[in-house]
């Protein structure tokens, strides 16, 4: 559960950001459950990632080895292809 607290600028992007991420569909990417706003804050509930936020790992991590460097830029084209390539069709 992620939450954030409210403010207009905050409701404007993140409104846009759950608008474009909804129609995001693949492996890699984290899917919403819900999203329940309160007068000052706006909780998001999401799947679990059990290897945690990808932020988290690069901001926290000193190097990283060249085959994790691959396999993570790998999954993110992965992700990003099949999302260009359904909004084509």
């Amino acid at each position: 559960m992620k939450y954030i607290e409210r403010g207009r600028k905050i409701d404007e992007n993140v409104a846009r950001e759950i608008i474009n991420h909804r129609s995001l569909r693949h492996l890699n990417i984290i899917r919403f459950k819900e999203v329940v706003l309160t007068p000052t804050h706006l909780a998001i509930e999401m799947e679990y990632a059990s290897g945690g936020e990808l932020f988290e790992r690069i901001c926290n991590a000193v190097r990283f080895s060249e085959a994790e460097i691959f396999l993570s830029a790998a999954d993110l084209w992965r992700g990003l292809l099949s999302f260009t390539v359904a909004e084509w069709e």
